[in-house]
């Protein structure tokens, strides 16, 4: 997936090693990155994350 508004984070992150970084529950992990892809924020493909829009992400967050 090549377009210019995604971000592509080429680095295995597993739900583990996220919460392992983020002094997280594995669960509290889990379920983020559930909503996250529910609401087309990130895809998760095989441990890599890719952000489909900046804006739309930033967004999310500055709402909460």
């Amino acid at each position: 997936m090549t377009c210019q508004k995604e971000i592509y984070i080429n680095r295995n992150l597993s739900i583990i090693y996220l919460s392992d970084m983020l002094d997280l529950k594995r669960e509290t992990v889990s379920r983020y990155i559930k909503i996250l892809i529910k609401k087309d924020l990130i895809i998760m493909e095989k441990g890599k994350i890719i952000n489909i829009d900046r804006q739309k992400f930033a967004k999310y967050f500055k709402s909460l």
